[in-house]
């Protein structure tokens, strides 16, 4: 039964490993988002200024 007793110990650190792993990657995977979801917003306002701009000298034109 030691045996037994040794892998079940040897099975809960690795499940264990696993889980801090998984969080490691998940709170990088969540700041990773963080950054994509900000460049878009900066993104989303250039495109703004840039629709602003030709707006307006489409209205220069006219």
């Amino acid at each position: 039964m030691p045996n037994v007793e040794k892998m079940a110990k040897s099975l809960a650190h690795e499940l264990s490993d696993t889980r801090e792993e998984l969080n490691v990657k998940a709170a990088c995977a969540l700041k990773n988002q963080e950054v994509i979801i900000a460049q878009n917003q900066k993104i989303i306002e250039l495109l703004g200024c840039i629709n602003s701009k030709m707006n307006s000298a489409q209205n220069d034109e006219e």
